[in-house]
């Protein structure tokens, strides 16, 4: 049964793999976040995990507060989307000793905010053989804390320098430069 908007917490949207605006009067549902078509059982090393899915009520014809719920998701799950990024980028830079620099992309600003786009990091590392860009992608893993998917695209310094001058191009999809993920202090390497 769908939730009314003014009891939906913040808590309740960061533990959600999916939200929709649930009409309840007609049933008729609008996407807000994640994708519907997600199976409802998936299985990781650490077992199975099942995707969480919040039904608000929203009548179809209050646009206004659909705008609010959908900016209001948007808004929590960037802030948790940062906070998985970095917590994977510290994973990296622990275990890679080449790792020089996690530089993190994403889509434009209306794709990232109507789905769960996944996390999307340029790293440089010094020990990986020069192969160009070719994305690897990860599923989430809630009880580690990366809360969603990745793809990751990793590159020799040399690499890195081309991509720079437009020489070597990153897939589409990969448009805006978020921000370079600092190494943690005391992790060595390069």
């Amino acid at each position: 049964m769908p939730i009314p908007y003014a009891q939906v917490s913040d808590e309740q949207i960061v533990a959600s793999d999916i939200i929709t605006a649930v009409d309840p009067q007609t049933g008729t549902d609008r996407p807000v976040y994640g994708h519907l078509n997600v199976p409802a059982l998936r299985w990781y090393p650490a077992g199975p995990y099942s995707v969480k899915v919040l039904e608000v009520a929203i009548e179809e014809s209050d646009g206004a507060l659909f705008q609010e719920l959908t900016h209001r998701v948007a808004v929590i799950k960037k802030a948790q989307q940062d906070e998985s990024a970095k917590e994977l980028a510290k994973r990296h830079f622990e275990v890679e000793d080449g790792l020089t620099r996690i530089i993190r992309f994403s889509g434009s600003r209306n794709v990232e905010a109507q789905a769960a786009e996944p996390i999307k990091l340029l790293e440089v590392n010094t020990n990986t053989v020069a192969s160009g860009v070719l994305p690897l992608g990860f599923d989430s893993v809630p009880d580690s804390g990366i809360l969603f998917p990745s793809v990751i695209i990793e590159v020799t310094p040399a690499e890195f320098e081309k991509i720079k001058k437009r020489e070597l191009q990153l897939p589409k999809g990969w448009e805006i430069q978020e921000a370079e993920l600092p190494k943690p202090s005391g992790i060595s390497g390069v």
